[in-house]
C-alpha cells in the first residue's frame, strides 16, 4: 500500500481513517437522539390587562334633540300671555321672545304657533332671585274649587318709585309646625305695575292638601321696566257699575276711554271684587269687543265675576300698548 503525506507530514491513510470513524460516530449518535418535539402554539394565560370594549358593546348616551331637529311648538290659546306660556314651559319671557322674533310680547293671537326654545342651565321656574325693588302682598284670600283645586287670590303692591315688570309670586302652604305642604307660583295679571300701584294675581294649587295651618307669599322676581317700551297707560274707566245678577254672579260694567293722544291696542282690563275686609273675592279679565281703541275714543265693557260672598267694593285695572 502506498503511503502519501501532506505538506505537514500527516499520513493520508491516517486522515482517511479518522474521517471514516467520525462519520460512523455521527451516524450512531443521530440514530439514538430523541425525536425533536413538534412546537404547538401555547394557550395564552389570562392577563390582567384592561381591554377597551368593542364598539357594539359600548353604551353611548342618546343625543338630546335640538331645536332645529325636533322643535317644541305651542299653539296660543284664549287667555294666554307671554308670561303664562313662559311659566307653563319653565322658560323666561326673554327666551320666548328671542326664539320667536317677538319684538312686542303683547301681540299674541289665538292659534299662533310659538317655538319653545331649549331650557338653559340657569333657567327654571320658580327661580328665586333677589327682588330688586320693594314689593309686598295684600288682600289675600283662598277659595277652593269644586274640582278639588285651590285658588290663592291676592294683590302685589309696588311701593317703589319705579315701574316693574315680570312680577312673579310664590305661595307656600304649611302645617302648624312650619312643614311645607305645597307650593305654587304665578305672574301678576298686569305685565307692568306702576309706582305705588297694585296688580291682582291668581295662584292655583292643582292638588292642595286637605288642610293647612299657615301660608307664605313672596315676590320671587320683579324687574325694572326698561325705558324703551310700548306700554300705554292713558286709559280711564268711567261709569263703573256693579250689581248682583245671580246667586253666585256679580256683574261689573262701564266705559273705557282712551284719553291720550295715541291709539291703544292689546288692551288688558281686569275686574276685581272685594269683601268688607278688603280681601279679594273674585278677579277676571274682560273680553273687549275692540282690538284697537283710537285716541279719544270710548268702548263699553262688561265682566261677570263668580263669587258666593257679598261684594263690598270693586276695582278695574287696565293697561295697553301704544299702537304702531
Amino acid at each position: 500500500m502506498q503511503v502519501y503525506k501532506n505538506s505537514k507530514g500527516y499520513s493520508l491513510k491516517r486522515f482517511y481513517l479518522r474521517h471514516l470513524l467520525g462519520l460512523i460516530y455521527l451516524g450512531m449518535v443521530g440514530c439514538n437522539a430523541p425525536p425533536t418535539p413538534l412546537v404547538q402554539p401555547a394557550t395564552p394565560s389570562p392577563v390582567a390587562t384592561t381591554m377597551p370594549p368593542s364598539p357594539s358593546a359600548t353604551k353611548t348616551a342618546e343625543a338630546t334633540p335640538t331645536l332645529a331637529a325636533t322643535p317644541q311648538v305651542y299653539v296660543v290659546q284664549a287667555g294666554d300671555t307671554i308670561l303664562t306660556i313662559a311659566a307653563k314651559f319653565n322658560r323666561s319671557k326673554t327666551s320666548l321672545q328671542l326664539a320667536n322674533g317677538l319684538l312686542d310680547p303683547r301681540q299674541l293671537m289665538i292659534g299662533q304657533r310659538l317655538i319653545i326654545p331649549p331650557q338653559s342651565l340657569n333657567e327654571g321656574i320658580p327661580t328665586v332671585t333677589p327682588t330688586p325693588l320693594p314689593m309686598f302682598m295684600e288682600a289675600v284670600n283662598f277659595y277652593p274649587n269644586p274640582s278639588g283645586s285651590l285658588w290663592c287670590l291676592a294683590q302685589v303692591h309696588n311701593s317703589s318709585e319705579q315701574a316693574v315688570t315680570e312680577v312673579q309670586v310664590e305661595a307656600t302652604l304649611l302645617d302648624s309646625n312650619g312643614v311645607v305642604l305645597d307650593r305654587a307660583h304665578a305672574f301678576s295679571q298686569l305685565e307692568v305695575i306702576l309706582p305705588k300701584m297694585t296688580s291682582p294675581i291668581a295662584i292655583l294649587f292643582t292638588n292642595p292638601p286637605a288642610d293647612f295651618a299657615q301660608y307664605q307669599l313672596k315676590v320671587i322676581t320683579a324687574r325694572p321696566l326698561p325705558a324703551q317700551n310700548r306700554y300705554y297707560f292713558d286709559l280711564a274707566v268711567s261709569n263703573l257699575h256693579g250689581e248682583v245678577v245671580g246667586a253666585a254672579l256679580y256683574r261689573l260694567s262701564g266705559q273705557l276711554h282712551n284719553q291720550g293722544k295715541y291709539n291703544a291696542e292689546s288692551i288688558r282690563l281686569v275686574a276685581v271684587a272685594y269683601n268688607a275686609a278688603n280681601q279679594i273675592l273674585a278677579e277676571r279679565q274682560a273680553n273687549l269687543t275692540v282690538q284697537l281703541l283710537k285716541a279719544d275714543a270710548t268702548t263699553p265693557f262688561m265682566v261677570d265675576l263668580m263669587t258666593h260672598d257679598q261684594v263690598d267694593h270693586y276695582h278695574v285695572f287696565v293697561e295697553s300698548l301704544q299702537a304702531k
